[in-house]
């Protein structure tokens, strides 16, 4: 496989389980590439946001350069990415496979409220929190109304509008890559989708993995920290609950990789650290 892969929803659509199917994908077909979820996700949501405010050039050289770092033969997976598809097409062009995730509108209006509520510094011109670590786009990013009116919608509206234009968006950019598959996220616990997605992201790959259910916990976040929530959130999100049931080492498995993975990546997330002790 030797094109990147792109899978772009709006979150809380099964973001977290696709980026478990294609590793599993990977993996089960013995390809070393990495399968990474909401890679660069923060810094390019705040750096197009900043550029559509202010229309600086220096902010979309950034965005550039950073898509310019992503390696063919890799996975991406997460939300966000729609609004600059046209970069990621300038500078990928065919060396990319899009995918477009769905999740039913009247399942994902509540789902997304909820998590807005529950991480507040996330979501940036939707929750009202003072300082938040990251901006999402809204309506005066295009033009489409003033912020001050902006400011003034029920939440249910913003996230509305927010469905809406992701999508629209994301049907735009289906058209402009050779290869690109419509994906349902009610359909992702499927096996006969494990299949056809293997066979669009390499046809010539004859090993289909079964299919995993993650990030369904029903954990308690209000009962816990900022941090905590954070830490919590990263951990469990990907902790297939059913399969763990089922195969109660898998459980083990899945807290070692976690920790090592944690230790690896202790320089990107503050809340990582794993200290030699």
């Amino acid at each position: 496989m030797q094109k990147l892969v792109l899978a772009v929803g709006t979150g809380r659509d099964g973001t977290t389980t696709l980026h478990t199917a294609i590793s599993d994908i990977f993996s089960s077909n013995g390809h070393s590439g990495h399968c990474t979820h909401q890679k660069d996700h923060v810094e390019l949501y705040n750096l197009f946001c900043r550029f559509r405010e202010r229309q600086d050039d220096a902010d979309q050289k950034s965005m550039l350069d950073i898509i310019g770092r992503w390696n063919v033969g890799d996975a991406i997976v997460g939300n966000g990415y729609a609004h600059y598809m046209e970069m990621i097409r300038d500078v990928l062009g065919d060396n990319l496979k899009f995918i477009h995730l769905r999740r039913d509108r009247s399942a994902f209006i509540p789902s997304f409220m909820g998590n807005i509520q529950t991480f507040p510094w996330s979501h940036g011109n939707y929750s009202g929190h003072p300082s938040p670590a990251l901006f999402r786009v809204a309506a005066f990013h295009y033009g489409e109304m003033d912020e001050a009116n902006w400011r003034k919608l029920p939440l249910s509206e913003k996230v509305a509008w927010y469905y809406d234009k992701t999508h629209a968006r994301l049907d735009e950019a289906s058209a402009w890559f050779s290869e690109s598959m419509d994906l349902q996220t009610e359909d992702l616990s499927k096996e006969e989708t494990m299949r056809t997605l293997t066979e669009f992201i390499d046809p010539d790959w004859t090993t289909f993995p079964k299919p995993r259910r993650v990030n369904v916990s029903q954990i308690d976040y209000a009962s816990l920290s900022d941090e905590e929530s954070v830490v919590a959130q990263r951990f469990y999100s990907q902790f297939d609950y059913v399969r763990s049931a089922l195969r109660p080492t898998t459980g083990a498995d899945f807290f070692h990789s976690r920790v090592l993975e944690g230790y690896k990546q202790r320089a990107q997330f503050s809340h990582s650290i794993v200290t030699p002790d």
